[in-house]
C-alpha cells in the first residue's frame, strides 16, 4: 500500500502474527502483501522474494511459503508460459482466518458480535483494508 511518494507499508493480519509461524514467514507475508493487487494476488518471482527477504536461497523462501500455506494465510498456484515452461507462481493472500472463511452463518453472527465488543482486535479499518465489511467478512467456502 502506498501512502506517499516513496513510502509504502504492508499489513499483516493479527491472526498471522499470533499463529506461531516463523518471523521469516511473517516477513514474507508482508513482502507478498506489498506485491499484491486489491484481490490479494501477486506474482513475484522466488528470486525477487529472496532478495526482498535478504536471504540467499529460494529454499528459505519455500520454507516460509510452506508455513504460510499450512496455516491458510496464502494459496500458491503454479503458472506456465504458453510454451508450457514454468514461470513465477501466483500467490493469493488470505487476510481472513481459515475458521472465519469456513464459518456458518450462526458462527459468523457470533464472531461479528464478539468483534463489535472488542474493536481493538478487529475493527472496521482492519476489514476495509482488504475490501471487506462487517456483514461480509467471511469469504471462500464460508457456507453462508
Amino acid at each position: 500500500m502506498r501512502v506517499g511518494k516513496d513510502v509504502y507499508f504492508a499489513v499483516v493480519p493479527e491472526w498471522v502474527l499470533l499463529s506461531g509461524v516463523s518471523a521469516q514467514a511473517i516477513r514474507l507475508y508482508a513482502v507478498l502483501d506489498r506485491y499484491a493487487n486489491s484481490n490479494g494476488e501477486g506474482t513475484p518471482a522466488r528470486k525477487k522474494l529472496a532478495e526482498k527477504l535478504h536471504v540467499r536461497s529460494a529454499r528459505t523462501v519455500d520454507a516460509a511459503l510452506k508455513e504460510l500455506e499450512e496455516i491458510g494465510a496464502l494459496r500458491k498456484q503454479p503458472r506456465f508460459t504458453p510454451e508450457g515452461d514454468p514461470t513465477s507462481n501466483l500467490y493469493v493472500l488470505n487476510a481472513t482466518p481459515p475458521a472465519l472463511r469456513r464459518s456458518s452463518r450462526k458462527q459468523h453472527d457470533r464472531i461479528a458480535d464478539d468483534c463489535s465488543q472488542n474493536e481493538s482486535h478487529f475493527n472496521e479499518r482492519d476489514l476495509s483494508i482488504k475490501g471487506l465489511d462487517r456483514e461480509n467478512f467471511y469469504l471462500e467456502g464460508s457456507g453462508s
